[in-house]
């Protein structure tokens, strides 16, 4: 045995040199891969503080710097038609009571990493946006009008141009005395590849 190692032992060298790098290159692979998403941008739209329509919205920031909410867009959707509106500012009880000024009159602006705001219930959302639609007024309940709902935060983040972004679908289901409405999907879909960041600026500068 001893005998063949001698006689190998280039070529053994050889192979060892390769396994290391092979190893080493597995390694930093793994930390930039680690580091990458660490600092990859992520929002979370989710219910809370009630149920249904009732329920509140609410976007947390949960990448690992602050990110500054630019905009917040709400799309109705029936079939193959679709309406959105911005529903950046506030309308809550803070402006009836007459407050309307600086924060409380806007879901826009700074939020830091593990921060949430509270942008209102889903059914003052949805009736927001059902008020920029062409459809005629109607007494009918959402369900019976629309099939899904759907909410886009738009933010910037960090020395990026281009925006980020984060999306949630709620469907629409009747029930016997009330309509309540659903996320489509457990995660919140984040906008992160360059074509749909590209789709969201330009949404971002027709609402503006």
């Amino acid at each position: 045995m001893l005998t063949w190692v001698e006689t190998n032992s280039a070529s053994l060298n050889v192979f060892i040199n390769l396994a290391m790098l092979a190893v080493w290159f597995i390694y930093l692979h793994l930390l930039l891969f680690a580091y990458i998403r660490q600092r990859k941008p992520k929002i979370l739209i989710n219910r809370g503080s009630g149920v249904g329509l009732n329920a509140h919205c609410l976007v947390s920031n949960m990448s690992q710097e602050p990110i500054y909410v630019q905009s917040i867009l709400a799309v109705l959707n029936k079939d193959d038609d679709s309406w959105m509106m911005a529903v950046t500012d506030v309308e809550s009880l803070d402006r009836e009571n007459g407050d309307t000024t600086g924060k409380s009159g806007t879901n826009q602006g700074p939020l830091s990493q593990g921060h949430y705001m509270d942008i209102g219930t889903l059914g003052n959302l949805v009736e927001r946006t059902r008020q920029a639609t062409d459809l005629p007024d109607t007494d009918e309940a959402p369900s019976k009008v629309f099939d899904t709902f759907e909410i886009i935060v738009v933010a910037a983040h960090g020395p990026e141009n281009l925006a980020i972004g984060a999306k949630r679908t709620f469907r629409f289901h009747a029930e016997a005395d009330s309509d309540n409405i659903v996320p489509e999907t457990v995660e919140t879909k984040q906008i992160s590849s360059p074509w749909e960041r590209r789709r969201v600026h330009r949404l971002l500068h027709e609402h503006l």
